[in-house]
């Protein structure tokens, strides 16, 4: 994934960070021939598992236990690393163009050869520390294997390590599969309250 090197200054090298941050944990959930298939797709995948693996302190394989406890529930949740990463973020602090016409967080470079002389913007990014999670990936019937974020497949049933941002991105995209397949298989998600049967009366015209 995208990294930018480190900086040498005179209090020693600084990360500036990466754009995200994802690493594949557990594929415990995972079946045989799944297993056989992901990893024929994605050699990547063995490689950082291995890894993973190897660095894994005791403290961090509790957390990864956690989540991959987890399978078969209905409300999968997100497990803590107590770990942060530098990750490139737009700072939307930056305002010096936006007098000029450009959004918060971008700053004109140029203008376009146009009739409206439209400006052109590049944003400004900043290094930002983000807590990152291990989460178990559980898609819909209808969501198919894997979701796909930056060209980076999440393939279901596998446990990843995922900054708060991507998490955000990762969740809202399970959310929505399974809220599409409520809609296409007619659960009634109201079984369980408590039917409330209205009456109109007219006593209060009269």
């Amino acid at each position: 994934m995208p990294r930018k090197p480190k900086i040498r200054t005179p209090e020693g090298e600084f990360d500036p960070g990466q754009d995200s941050h994802s690493k594949l944990v557990d594929i415990k959930a995972v079946t045989s021939e799944d297993v056989k298939r992901i990893l024929a797709e994605n050699e990547r995948l063995t490689r950082e598992l291995a890894e993973s693996q190897e660095k894994r302190t005791e403290a961090e394989q509790k957390l990864v236990d956690q989540a991959t406890a987890q399978l078969g529930q209905t409300d999968i949740r997100e497990v803590a690393t107590k770990k942060f990463v530098n990750l490139r973020v737009l700072d939307v602090s930056y305002d010096a163009d936006v007098v000029n016409g450009a959004p918060r967080g971008y700053k004109i470079v140029g203008y376009k050869d146009d009739a409206g002389g439209r400006p052109i913007l590049k944003p400004v990014f900043k290094t930002e520390r983000v807590p990152t999670f291990f989460y178990k990936i559980d898609l819909a019937p209808n969501g198919g294997d894997f979701l796909s974020i930056n060209g980076i497949h999440y393939y279901h049933g596998t446990i990843v390590e995922l900054d708060l941002h991507t998490l955000r991105c990762v969740k809202d995209m399970v959310f929505r599969g399974w809220d599409h397949e409520r809609s296409i298989s007619g659960h009634n998600e109201n079984a369980y309250r408590k039917e409330n049967r209205p009456s109109i009366s007219a006593k209060g015209f009269m």
